[in-house]
């Protein structure tokens, strides 16, 4: 990227809405996904099904990120804004498709215009560069999810 370049569009309103699809990640997907949540949960209830308690909170909280992006215009060469530019909603989308699919999750059912930002967004070098599968320590179990 550009030294000084924003990764949240000029627009008043289009910049609401790519933070408010960050707050989607940032507060309703990201950690509800995460092992200290699910340890608890299981230190609640050993029985309690934490794959599935992720699974259910990642989907219910894509189809929330899908809804905005298809407000947006959000498309492959569009992005999550519409406008083609990166922004953050898209940094952030990569690595909850990611674990998603760590999940099982249907990302078809789900989230298929994120499906199609993301695979505008691996063409471009930085984010295939950071791609947990091409990383060299990624296990080779999580290799191409």
């Amino acid at each position: 990227f550009l030294r000084g370049s924003s990764f949240f569009p000029d627009d008043p309103g289009l910049r609401a809405t790519v933070r408010q699809m960050a707050e989607v990640v940032n507060s309703g997907i990201q950690p509800l996904q995460n092992l200290g949540t699910a340890d608890r949960l299981s230190q609640i209830d050993s029985s309690y099904d934490t794959k599935k308690f992720a699974s259910i909170s990642i989907s219910f909280g894509l189809e929330s990120l899908e809804a905005l992006a298809i407000g947006a215009g959000a498309s492959a060469h569009k992005f999550m804004a519409g406008t083609g530019e990166v922004t953050v909603a898209d940094i952030y989308l990569l690595p909850q498709l990611y674990n998603a699919r760590r999940f099982d999750v249907d990302l078809e059912k789900h989230c298929p215009t994120l499906l199609n930002v993301e695979v505008g967004l691996k063409a471009l070098a930085w984010a295939h560069a950071a791609d947990p599968s091409n990383q060299p320590d990624c296990p080779e179990a999580s290799a191409g999810l």
